[in-house]
């Protein structure tokens, strides 16, 4: 029986060179050594990770790569120093009327609910001007502006979050 572990132990010795791991054979110590089997590890590691991006990847890229759609705008006023758009045709149920006059040179807004408070956007997205409102009419001269593109965000009483809107100037 001692010669054939000795015989096993030595055959085991010659195949196997690298890791030491210790094993029990007949309750006697035996050490058995892995030779190379490192790159088996990082093989199946790595093909793990490729199976884990081909599964994930077409969730994240359901419809981003086509890039941001542009979105479509809804004009409710134009005239020839303004043009007041939504983003949402859902947003039409907040305002009542929007008017410029001429004489007072100011643009007008009527809302069906209470406007707490207007956050007025430049195109760089910087805050221009913060205005806190507290009724449904509000009036915002044409001198504020100068031309190009800002955003006008409204926040309307009873709601949580922004409306956001577009206002160029000509």
């Amino acid at each position: 029986m001692r010669y054939l572990f000795d015989n096993y132990y030595t055959n085991m010795r010659n195949l196997i060179v690298s890791r030491i791991e210790p094993a029990y054979i007949y309750n006697v110590k035996v050490k058995i050594e892995f030779k190379n089997f490192g790159w088996m590890k990082k093989s199946i590691v790595y093909l793990y990770l490729a199976a884990m991006v081909m599964i994930t990847l077409p969730v994240f890229a359901e419809n981003n790569l086509a890039g941001p759609s542009e979105v479509e705008k809804v004009i409710l006023f134009s005239n020839s120093y303004f043009q007041f758009s939504l983003l949402d045709e859902n947003q039409k149920t907040f305002f009542n009327t929007i008017e410029y006059n001429s004489v007072k040179e100011r643009l007008s807004f009527e809302t069906k609910s209470n406007i707490m408070l207007i956050q007025i956007y430049n195109a760089k997205g910087d805050l221009e001007f913060q205005l806190p409102v507290g009724s449904d009419v509000v009036h915002i001269s044409r001198k504020l502006f100068s031309s190009g593109e800002y955003t006008l965000q409204f926040l309307f009483e009873g709601e949580q979050d922004f409306q956001s809107t577009e206002l160029n100037v000509n």
